[in-house]
């Protein structure tokens, strides 16, 4: 559907356009679209933690400074966090879950065809080497990852809603994609990348019992997950001292025991978060880069604390925990592209990823929510 082609176009910046007009065509695109699927009481309703967390990103720039620029960039941000819930359950409540989820697919497939032609004709758009990384026509090679871990999620999802489940033939074309996926990452040289994309492959191929889909799919569980792991792996070195892990990432990713000298960087954390703990310094600010010239939180929850404070933060885990409900409500429909969400999850650890492509999958799994709920728009 054009509708999902046009989102996917005002999410992902193309590298052959400068920031600021990407972030113009990006405000008009999804401007546009918010405008025509937020006219309903029932969808505002539905998506008021889509809402909030939107208002508070959007805070977090204009607090220090309300001039024009300031507020075009809160506004933009606000789109781009608040649409794609709009846009899913607009089109599912109108055309239904799998049209929703086709419209997707071939969205997020153009858009990283694309994507992995520049890859392999080796287009390098920004000759700065902003941050040292090679610009493809959609971004580096981060998001080379995140738009496979996007498709393979999206793709599980569109096989189970034409089948009514994940058959074997149905694991063997995702475990087709998967290794493409995990090829196309080692090419561009991604070792997180590899990892989110082999965990969301595993999740799909191996074939798991509906209890434990349950249990993978529930708020409490992925809450818990969410907080265990990420003090495991800021707090403390322990992990990555464990045999297998540390085998891991130093002979089979070639990395240093140290994360890539992540350590350092959680190491600034606490005094930066006390200066501004409540609401960050600003959405996209790129506080490390002005105190260092490179990098940034290098975890997903840490760096939405540097930027929008322990407000945005838990506005965005409370967002995340109630588009699990979609989840929760349908765990069996959901449960591809839970699974791409536990990559998202894992690589967030190490990254800064639980951004754009994240949300997508966010508002998708929570649409699925929509078909059983009795609001009427």
């Amino acid at each position: 559907m054009i509708i999902c082609t046009l989102l996917m176009i005002g999410l992902i910046k193309c590298s052959f356009f400068s920031n600021t007009v990407y972030r113009a065509y990006s405000c008009v695109i999804l401007g546009a679209l918010f405008a025509r699927t937020c006219l309903s009481a029932g969808r505002i309703r539905r998506n008021v933690c889509a809402l909030l967390l939107g208002g508070a990103i959007a805070f977090s720039v204009i607090r220090y400074y309300a001039g024009i620029t300031s507020i075009f960039l809160s506004i933009t941000y606000f789109f781009q966090y608040v649409t794609p819930f709009f846009v899913c359950d607009y089109l599912v409540r109108h055309y239904g879950l799998k049209k929703m989820v086709q419209g997707l697919l071939g969205a997020t497939v153009f858009i990283t065809v694309i994507m992995d032609a520049s890859v392999f004709l080796g287009l390098d758009v920004d000759a700065t080497h902003y941050q040292n990384l090679i610009s493809y026509f959609f971004g580096n090679k981060f998001m080379v990852a995140y738009l496979h871990m996007q498709i393979l999620g999206i793709y599980g999802e569109y096989l189970y809603l034409k089948k009514g489940c994940l058959g074997e033939r149905e694991r063997v074309k995702l475990l087709v994609v998967g290794v493409y996926s995990i090829f196309l990452c080692l090419k561009v040289g991604c070792s997180t990348g590899i990892v989110g994309n082999l965990i969301v492959a595993i999740l799909l191929v191996v074939p798991m019992k509906k209890n434990v889909i349950e249990l993978l799919s529930s708020r409490k569980f992925i809450m818990i997950f969410l907080v265990v792991t990420n003090i495991a792996l800021v707090g403390s070195d322990f992990l990555v001292n464990v045999p297998v892990f540390k085998y891991f990432i130093e002979n089979v990713l070639h990395e240093s025991i140290t994360l890539t000298g992540r350590y350092k960087i959680y190491a600034m954390l606490p005094d930066l978060f006390k200066e501004q703990l409540l609401f960050g310094y600003g959405y996209n600010r790129d506080i490390f880069a002005n105190l260092i010239g490179y990098g940034n939180a290098q975890n997903g929850i840490l760096q939405y604390m540097i930027d929008c404070g322990l407000v945005g933060t838990t506005l965005f885990v409370l967002n995340w925990m109630n588009s699990m409900k979609g989840a929760q409500s349908r765990q069996e429909v959901s449960w591809p592209l839970v699974a791409a969400v536990y990559g998202f999850a894992i690589c967030g650890l190490v990254e800064v990823c639980l951004k754009l492509n994240f949300i997508v999958l966010l508002a998708m799994i929570y649409s699925t929510r929509v078909l059983s709920l009795a609001d009427q728009d």
